[in-house]
């Protein structure tokens, strides 16, 4: 098990995120790997799960989290995430259901830190995560 210390430690940590050589991108702490680039068009949620589920599927919102710093007042991603190289005037989909309501579903923000729902029929950009095939 890990401790809190060592959890933010890896959080924060500048070898979290790793280039690989076929352009994704690693996240040691949720051994995910992120595609090179998201999908331009922006898309509906139902469309951006169908996209996703190509190379692996959409990031959860527990794990969009984690790529969030809350040490500052204002929340903004954390520092290593700048390898991911998101966008930050756009808004991304998790692959989670809001609890409550089916018509909802949150998405990411990297620029202001936060989680949020949107509705299923907005639309937004897509970035797949799959398992990551980095050995640690």
């Amino acid at each position: 098990m890990v401790s809190i210390k060592e959890y933010l430690e890896a959080k924060h940590s500048p070898e979290r995120f790793v280039r690989m050589q076929d352009g994704w991108i690693a996240d040691r702490l949720l051994r995910l790997d992120f595609s090179p680039v998201e999908l331009e068009e922006e898309q509906r949620w139902q469309e951006a799960e169908m996209y996703a589920s190509q190379y692996g599927r959409q990031i959860s919102d527990q794990e969009a989290e984690t790529l969030i710093d809350r040490r500052e007042y204002h929340p903004s991603i954390v520092k290593a995430a700048a390898a991911l190289m998101l966008k930050p005037v756009f808004k991304y989909w998790t692959q989670t259901i809001q609890p409550g309501g089916i018509q909802y579903y949150f998405c990411y923000l990297p620029e202001g830190g936060i989680v949020i729902a949107s509705h299923r029929l907005d639309r937004h950009l897509v970035r797949p995560v799959r398992r990551s095939i980095l050995q640690q």
